[in-house]
Parts: structure tokens; sequence; C-alpha cells
């Protein structure tokens, strides 16, 4: 059986270096987009724990590569507030871009800084927030 893998390689050595190539290609792919999945994920995971929010709402088919719209009209925020045992709600408007390095989202939040300072108990102790 050796001898039979030996002399395949010797007989057409282009043919295994290809292979060996694709199978190469194929894992350093697949190390690729775990590792940015990974990462995307642990950015997204990082961000939504520093947000004191308990539910976001969205709606279906918001989450889009290239987004620049609200996903939903800021009035829903009023409608929220008016639910017996909601404390507060802030409208949020998220925009993705490309990464600046080619790789990858960046996503820029804008809120109205007050209220969501005071829902995320959040103390500026020298300067302005931001306006």
């Amino acid at each position: 059986m050796d001898n039979l893998v030996t002399s395949n390689i010797r007989q057409r050595p282009i043919r295994t270096m290809v292979s060996v190539a694709g199978v190469a290609l194929g894992v350093c792919l697949v190390m690729l987009f775990t590792g940015l999945t990974h990462g995307m994920s642990m950015d997204l995971q990082r961000r939504a724990s520093n947000v004191r929010a308990e539910l976001i709402f969205m709606r279906p088919g918001a989450i889009q590569a290239t987004s620049a719209s609200l996903n939903l009209d800021v009035r829903y925020a009023d409608r929220l507030k008016a639910i017996n045992g909601v404390e507060d709600a802030i409208p949020v408007g998220r925009y993705l871009i490309q990464g600046t390095t080619g790789i990858g989202l960046e996503q820029i939040d804008g809120v109205d800084w007050e209220p969501y300072a005071r829902m995320n108990d959040i103390r500026i102790v020298a300067g302005n927030g931001p306006s």
C-alpha cells in the first residue's frame, strides 16, 4: 500500500501539489472565517454587555450588511413607554460599514445622550457628554 502511494506521488507530482494546495487553502479559509466570526461575536457580546437594556426591538430583516436607516420608527419608543412596567425606551440608530482594514464590519450607534446615560447609569466626571 505504501508503495502505491509513493509511486502515485512520483508519477503525478503536479496533481499531488494541486491537491496539497487545495487542502491547505481549505484549512486556511476555515481558520480565517472561524476567527472572523468569533471576533465579531465577541464584539457584539461586549457591546451588549455594556448596555443595561432588557429587550431590543427590531423589525424582521433589519440586520443587513450595509444598512443606513433606522429599522423602526422612533415613535415606537413612545408606544413602548406607555406599557405598564416599562421604565424607559430609547431609540437607537445603527449604521454598519465595512471595516477600515477591509475585513469585517464596523458598527456606529446613534442615541439621544441624556436618556441613554440615565438608563445605563453613565456619569461624566469631567467635560461634557456628546451632542
